[in-house]
């Protein structure tokens, strides 16, 4: 026993260092069977430190089971109990639950989802902020510059896309709608008045987003770049504030696993009926 430990190092260090060389090769399908209930071992793999082959004590086996533990508790790699899978009801609440909570949550994966239009050339896609989940009402929010080119695109092409990937559980959920502009009106001043200047500061930008410029620039007024801005420095661009509402129409839920993907399809008519099924991934 002694010559094995001595051959391996000491596991504590490999255990307890990131940054040790483990004494074994980590293996993607490694086996936890302390876990495996609830946590996917193919995502857990990336933040469960290998164990290695050497002789284990119980304190070992206890510490790395605690933080596979721990580390399921983790909202950003969270993984799906195994009876969600097999649930269309509960895979559409954990869906809303995750889209309500994303937007007050700067690292949720969510928080930042591609929003796709319809542009002249084709497809137009950009990465934005979810400010909002309104499941009442079934409308996703963000907003954008009067002068930036997606407004017009919304305009004349109403149905959009956006997506949502979650890196930690594995799960893509592609949304399709219809998207209503609001500008100046009562909703567009309740999110407008809502939002911290930080992130209503764009909209004293000087010239249209995406227009060409001789050097690198903030695109703000000079006495106005490179600091935060007041509540009465950036009231000005109220009047370039548009709120994106995107009713939704269909979620294409996608969780990727290598030993069987699974997808499911939610529909929305006219009059808010939903119809959920099982497709193929």
């Amino acid at each position: 026993m002694t010559n094995s430990w001595r051959r391996c190092g000491d596991p504590w260090k490999a255990f307890a260092s990131r940054s040790s060389k483990p004494c074994a090769p980590r293996n993607a399908t490694t086996h936890y069977p302390s876990i495996n209930s609830f946590v996917d071992v193919t995502a857990a793999a990336d933040i469960i430190p290998p164990i290695p082959r050497c002789p284990l004590s119980a304190t070992r086996i206890l510490v790395t089971c605690f933080t596979s533990l721990r580390a399921s508790r983790d909202p950003t790699r969270r993984a799906f109990a195994i009876d969600d899978l097999h649930s269309l009801d509960q895979i559409l609440a954990d869906v809303f639950d995750e889209l309500e909570h994303a937007p007050s949550q700067p690292d949720h994966p969510w928080r930042l989802p591609v929003l796709g239009t319809t542009g002249s050339h084709g497809c137009e896609l950009r990465t934005v902020v979810l400010r909002k989940f309104a499941p009442a009402q079934l409308a996703l929010y963000c907003h954008t510059d009067l002068r930036s080119p997606k407004v017009a695109q919304l305009q004349q092409h109403p149905r959009t896309s956006w997506l949502f990937y979650h890196p930690g559980r594995r799960v893509q959920v592609r949304v399709t709608g219809i998207t209503q502009l609001h500008q100046g009106d009562a909703l567009a001043n309740e999110f407008w008045n809502a939002s911290a200047p930080a992130s209503l500061n764009l909209y004293r930008a000087l010239r249209a987003p995406g227009t060409i410029e001789a050097a690198p620039s903030s695109n703000l007024p000079p006495e106005l770049a490179g600091r935060p801005l007041t509540r009465e420095e950036v009231e000005p661009g109220r009047q370039l504030f548009v709120l994106i509402e995107t009713t939704l129409q269909s979620i294409d839920w996608l969780r990727i696993d290598q030993s069987g993907s699974l997808r499911a399809l939610f529909k929305w008519d006219a009059e808010g009926k939903r119809t959920a099924n099982w497709v193929a991934p």
